[in-house]
């Protein structure tokens, strides 16, 4: 698995005698992040990483679904439920991949909200972008910029899931994630974040800290809010 932020996939094997994934370190791109959920259909089972040189052995046990096991595919990659977590920048996503992106950002933002807004902002091209897919499908996003590009630290925004993916924890496991990223990218320099105002408590519990009063965005009530 490559290095975080770079739109790496997730390359995985079969081995031998097993159904069970290995995890490459360093290989070619034999295969995309999608095939987790594709082409690997593993049964129930609890995961552990073990093994030395070129691979890592996720070993199995029939405990658990491997998919809600919380398994990190270490940096940039992670498989969670039906998800599967990327991170690239502008020039690594693809023509569809960035139609699909401004399509459900204009369908929750402009369309659901009821908020005529200029979303596409001129700040997407300097971003690192945080997809969720489901079978080849972006259904969760965020947006990741770099420290002196709209605030002195990194900042996570444009943060969004369609409707078929809400109140099943993958915000969480979206802003987890996306976090995780900003820190590998920017380490020691703080997150901050434009939340809406009714999301506080959401943000809260993944360590954010309030540091404004409420103020409108685009006709939304908005609070600035800091991570260390």
């Amino acid at each position: 698995v490559g290095v975080p932020g770079r739109g790496r996939t997730c390359n995985l094997r079969l081995r031998r005698a097993s159904r069970y994934p290995v995890v490459p370190r360093g290989l070619g791109d034999k295969y995309t992040a999608s095939t987790i959920n594709s082409r690997f259909l593993f049964g129930r089972s609890a995961c552990t990483e073990s093994g030395s040189g070129p691979y890592s052995d996720l070993t199995c046990s029939d405990e658990a679904d491997p998919l809600k096991s919380q398994h990190h595919w270490n940096h940039g990659q992670r498989a969670m439920s039906a998800f599967t977590w990327t991170c690239k920048t502008f020039d690594q996503l693809s023509r569809d991949e960035l139609y699909e992106i401004l399509r459900l950002r204009s369908a929750v933002f402009v369309v659901e909200q009821q908020c005529i807004y200029q979303d596409v902002d001129n700040f997407d091209q300097a971003a690192h972008h945080v997809i969720g897919l489901t079978r080849d499908d972006i259904t969760c996003y965020a947006r990741l910029l770099a420290p002196d590009t709209k605030y002195r630290t990194a900042s996570i925004g444009r943060v969004v899931a369609n409707r078929a993916s809400r109140r099943r924890g993958y915000g969480k496991e979206l802003m987890s994630f996306a976090i995780k990223q900003c820190e590998e990218l920017w380490p020691g320099l703080g997150i901050t974040i434009s939340a809406q105002q009714y999301l506080e408590g959401f943000y809260q519990q993944l360590g954010f800290v309030t540091a404004s009063s409420p103020y409108l965005e685009d006709d939304i009530a908005h609070i600035k809010m800091v991570r260390s």
